[in-house]
């Protein structure tokens, strides 16, 4: 197969790009970034497409990673040959692979192919995608890309023996699997054999007890037969009790009745006796309740007026007043008119008195005199004074000013405890710059710590293996010494499966011809393991494991229809024949010895000890994996301790200078800036404190310059004691001259006459004293305005005691005139019913007693006799029914208790009798069952004994199906070893040891008697490696048919002389194969 050119329309990088392939070596030499490896991807998608996945990255969404950089037309289209005709495969691509198109040209008859479908890479390769990546396309290449898939190992076992068994072969396992589960699950307690037994378990055990129930089932019936006795008696005892007590009940209901009768009667007498003796009270009839009610509101009138009366009382004061006063107030209106005039009169004579008299008082003329000493010297001038003052003003505001003027309370408490806070020093800005520095470089390590810490799922493998190897690691000898001994239990193992027959001919005969029975079996035998194989991969597990088992029995049929020939033949010919195994006693022994051992060294680190070779090679591997991991972590904890030991410097360091300003504080991460802060506030309050200090020395001086203005002034008029306030001082000072110079003024005018008012105040007196000599009211030692203001309080006495006086004359006669008539009313009703012998109050409340009474018994009387004709009604013979007493009944009450007693023993032996009869049931359905469980045990032993059969069945062909893939997976195993030897030979001549590759094609090269697995080399060993690993794979898949390869730049990490080799080794393949070559440097070229 070879391919011819190919367009590509957009993919990625790449946009209407055309390529045509040469035979033998095609190199395409590039920079980086041209799409080289999209070229290779795109090849590779015309085959394959996109393989369907939900990943949103995009380096495992293939569709997503090539997507046109340009927009446009998403794919192409490709021209390749095989077997002589040439085909263009066609593919575009959409969002999802629902929208992905697909079409092939056969582009030599020219028409559309039918013979591929779109699964083209599989069909032409019998490879999936993921095996062609491994196989023909040989991108930059690591440890971990060589490794065998399914698909590979299929095509491998393919070409070996033509034989799609391995493909099937997993399929075939699960299924054998999944049949041999439902028997007996490899893990737990499941399966149909596990369940069967646990049902037998079940079942012997339900026998067992049922079989020791037998023996007190009688005593059961016999316990049931007694209290059934004791019940019937007790049930009789009950009836007749019942009997007794229907007689006594009977009895006792009758003289109840009679009692009954006789209280009725009575009750009704009673009534009828009561209503006449009321009614002898009332000779002329009662009062309705009206008249009760009307008599009732006449004595709480007679009630309240006789309190009101009570109440009414007139002082002595009042009538004496009255009495007293009456002849001078008798008429009030010209006595109110009298005492108006004599008040204007009053206040007129004040206002001319006033005017008379302007001289001045003894303390004005006092006042004078001193103030005319004070201003001996002179009097201050108006300049001066206002001088003064204007330096007063000043002086206040700026004493206010000064006392304003002061740090807050609050800086003041604040500066002080920065003052504290500092008195060790104050720190510089270089200081603090190196602690968040400090500070900075720990944060920094805390977070770098974080990365040296062992990693978790290395950890959880380092515990794994180190529970693994919880006995000791195995010394590379010691494995490599198991291994040999491995394949020396191999060598003995298939010794000792081989058999020897020896014939010996006493006399030589003619030789039969040789039965062909065997062979047919043998042919039949295998013809029906094929068909069971075949039938577990179309899912028929129950026909396949039939033909499997036919299968077997066919070749055991052969095996001894063989024997049974030579047997024949021997006795035809008088012969011995010996049969015996290859192996001797010495190697037997030998093969015991070794597999003990093997299994006792595999046990010490695994829970099992099968398939030792596959664990030897992965005991190396953890060996190997545990060594590194435990080294990895001793340095990881070397780092860890060399952070923390920085870490504690720095915090060390920190703590000294958080300590030197906060010794008492709880450490905090932000002292830093807080001391910061700090600081700028101090400053900023030192500063504020200076400035205050300032202004208060300016206004001081402002103070004393103002005092000097003032205290000369007033020192002049003040010799002896200043004022404590010189500003009010000044006011003083200027008040004195004011009053000064108007006392001197009102002295000048004191000279003045003024007779003019004499005159009216003489006419005013006049007026004055005859109306207060008209109420006797005058009195010379008093002033007139006294006089007159003693007479009105007389006046007003008089006209309040004067209303008393009539208020109370009025109500006195209205509630004596209210009470009679009341009263009257009263002695009218009492006189009416003949009421006496009483108070009326009481009287007229015994009425109203006595008629609610009579009500009262009246109806009490009808009750009485409806409830008399009610009995008598429902108990027509009661009258004339004569009772004779049984005095030999108990009471119903007594006989009703034994009832209960003894009922209460029946239902004890009841609930006795059903939990016996219960217990009878289950031990009869018990025993009954006896049998039922041993036939069911029977068959369940018949069911557990196919089951087994079956399942040793599924073990053998297991076994027999693994054995199979082993020898398949060893067939091409050699022929990739052999492949990788030449090619490794070529390309680094004797450099590697001896190599070794299991059958998931894991390469293990031994170096220094120790098996390494590859990525244990350099980086270009390692590229050497995989490319030889590459190209061996190659031929052992493809054999003759010589497919194109594809290479990315593979040479990437070699040296120069490798590189050498690599490109002779290149140009060499090219002559057998079509060779894609994609390289990015010129030396490579």
């Amino acid at each position: 197969m070879k391919l011819i050119r190919c367009h590509i329309e957009n993919f990625g990088v790449l946009s209407d790009f055309d390529f045509s392939f040469a035979e033998g070596l095609t190199t395409i030499c590039q920079s980086n970034g041209f799409g080289k490896s999209t070229f290779a991807a795109f090849i590779k998608a015309m085959f394959y497409g996109f393989p369907r996945t939900g990943a949103r990255n995009i380096v495992e969404n293939e569709r997503k990673r090539y997507d046109p950089w340009q927009g446009g037309k998403y794919g192409g289209y490709l021209e390749f040959e095989v077997q002589d005709v040439s085909y263009r495969v066609t593919r575009y691509f959409g969002k999802t692979a629902a929208k992905d198109t697909f079409s092939l040209l056969d582009l030599t008859n020219r028409r559309p192919s039918t013979r591929f479908s779109e699964k083209l890479g599989e069909e032409l390769f019998q490879l999936d995608a993921d095996s062609f990546a491994r196989s023909p396309y040989v991108p930059q290449l690591s440890a971990n890309d060589m490794q065998a898939t399914t698909s590979i190992r299929t095509k491998l076992s393919n070409l070996v023996d033509d034989t799609n068994d391995l493909r099937n072969y997993d399929t075939a396992e699960k299924k054998l699997r999944d049949y041999r589960t439902k028997f007996r699950s490899y893990r737990g307690e499941g399966g149909a054999i596990n369940e069967i037994i646990r049902e037998r378990l079940k079942l012997e055990s339900d026998k067992y007890k049922a079989e020791q129930l037998r023996p007190g089932l009688q005593e059961v019936v016999e316990s049931i037969d007694r209290l059934n006795g004791e019940k019937a008696i007790k049930t009789d005892a009950v009836n007749n009790l019942r009997e007794k007590i229907r007689l006594a009940s009977d009895q006792k209901v009758r003289i109840a009745n009679q009692k009954q009768l006789n209280s009725l009667r009575l009750e009704v007498e009673k009534q009828q006796q009561y209503l006449q003796e009321m009614d002898e009270g009332y000779p002329v009839g009662y009062p309705t309740a009206e008249e009760i009610k009307e008599q009732r509101e006449n004595l709480s009138i007679i009630q309240q007026e006789g309190q009101r009366l009570q109440a009414l009382k007139l002082s002595d004061a009042d009538k004496e007043i009255t009495e007293g006063e009456q002849h001078w107030f008798a008429n009030t209106e010209q006595v109110a008119a009298d005492i108006e005039q004599c008040d204007r009169d009053c206040k007129e004579l004040g206002g001319v008195s006033a005017k008379m008299t302007a001289q001045m008082l003894p303390e004005e003329l006092e006042r004078l005199n001193a103030l005319s000493k004070q201003f001996n010297a002179g009097i201050p001038t108006e300049a001066e004074l206002q001088t003064c003052m204007t330096a007063a003003d000043d002086l206040s505001d700026a004493q206010r000013q000064y006392a304003d003027l002061s740090i807050s309370a609050e800086n003041q408490k604040c500066l002080a405890q920065l003052q504290e806070l500092f008195r060790s020093g104050i720190p510089d800005d270089s200081a603090l710059s190196d602690c968040e520095l400090t500070l900075h470089d720990r944060d920094v390590l805390i977070q770098s710590r974080s990365a040296h810490i062992f990693p978790d799922n290395e950890q959880k493998q380092y515990d794994a293996l180190k529970r693994t190897f919880a006995a000791g690691v195995p010394a590379e000898e010691e494995i490599q010494s198991k291994q040999t001994d491995s394949r020396r239990i191999a060598e003995l193992t298939a010794k000792k499966n081989t058999q020897t027959t020896i014939i010996q001919q006493d006399l030589p005969q003619e030789p039969s011809e040789p039965s062909k029975a065997p062979l047919v079996c043998v042919g039949v035998g295998a013809a029906l393991l094929v068909f069971g194989i075949i039938c577990f991969v179309m899912q028929l597990s129950i026909p396949g494991i039939i033909l499997l088992v036919a299968g077997f029995v066919a070749l055991l049929t052969a095996f001894w229809l063989h024997t049974k020939s030579i047997v024949n033949n021997q006795t035809r010919s008088s012969a011995s024949v010996i049969t015996a195994s290859a192996i001797s006693d010495e190697e037997n022994q030998e093969l015991y010895n070794l597999q003990h051992a093997l299994n006792d060294f595999l046990l010490r680190f695994y829970d099992d000890a099968a398939d030792p070779d596959n664990k030897l090679v992965q005991l190396r591997i953890d060996s190997k994996a545990y060594a590194d991991l435990h080294e990895k972590k001793l340095a990881a904890e070397d780092e860890l301790r060399e952070i923390d030991a920085k870490i504690q410097a720095k915090n060390e360091e920190i703590q000294a200078m958080f300590e030197r300003y906060y010794p008492h504080d709880t450490y905090r991460d932000d002292f830093v800036k807080r001391l910061r802060d700090s600081l700028s506030k101090y400053q900023r309050l030192t500063e504020e404190a200076r400035t205050v200090s300032a202004k208060r020395d300016d206004l001081k001086a402002r103070i004393e310059d103002d005092r000097s203005k003032i205290i000369p002034v007033l020192h002049r008029y003040y010799p002896i004691e200043l004022p404590k306030d010189l500003r009010q001082g000044i006011r003083t000072l200027s008040g004195e001259v004011t009053a000064y110079n108007d006392l001197k003024a009102k002295k000048k005018a004191m000279l003045d006459g003024n007779a003019k008012y004499q005159e009216r105040a003489d006419a005013l007196k006049a007026s004055i004293c005859k109306i207060l000599l008209t109420y006797k009211a005058l009195d010379q030692a008093l002033p007139y305005d006294t006089c007159l203001q003693n007479l009105r309080k007389r006046f007003d006495r008089y006209k309040e005691a004067s209303e008393r006086v009539t208020h109370y004359t009025q109500e006195l006669e209205n509630s004596t005139s209210r009470k009679n008539q009341a009263n009257a009313e009263v002695q009218k009703f009492l006189q009416k019913y003949q009421l006496s012998d009483d108070t009326p109050a009481n009287l007229i409340d015994y009425a109203d007693d006595d008629i609610r009474s009579r009500e009262a018994t009246k109806k009490a009387l009808g009750e009485a006799q409806r409830n008399l004709n009610t009995f008598l009604e429902e108990n027509p013979g009661v009258e004339a029914d004569v009772i004779d007493v049984d005095n030999d009944l108990a009471d119903p009450e007594v006989l009703q208790e034994s009832e209960k007693q003894l009922q209460n023993m029946i239902d004890g032996i009841e609930a006795e009798l059903r939990d016996l009869r219960q217990e009878r049931d289950r031990i009869r359905r018990s025993v009954e069952n006896i049998p039922a469980w041993e036939d069911r045990m029977s068959r369940l032993q018949n069911e557990q004994e196919e089951d087994e059969r079956k399942c040793a069945l599924a073990d053998q062909t297991l076994a027999l199906l693994s054995q199979a893939k082993d020898n398949l997976a060893n067939s091409y195993v050699g022929r990739v070893e052999r492949g990788f030897e030449s090619y490794a030979n070529t390309l680094m001549g004797d450099q590697l040891g001896d190599v070794m590759v299991d059958r998931d094609l894991h390469l293990y090269i031994d170096e220094k008697g120790a098996a390494r697995e590859v990525g244990s080399f350099s980086a270009g060993t390692v590229d050497c490696i995989m490319l030889c690993m590459r190209l061996s794979l190659v031929d052992a898949l493809f054999g003759d048919e010589k497919p194109f390869l594809i290479l990315d730049d593979p040479f990437v990490n070699l040296d120069d002389e490798h590189t050498k080799r690599a490109l002779e080794m290149l140009d060499k393949i090219a002559q057998d194969h079509q060779v894609v070559y994609l390289v990015c440097n010129t030396s490579r070229k």
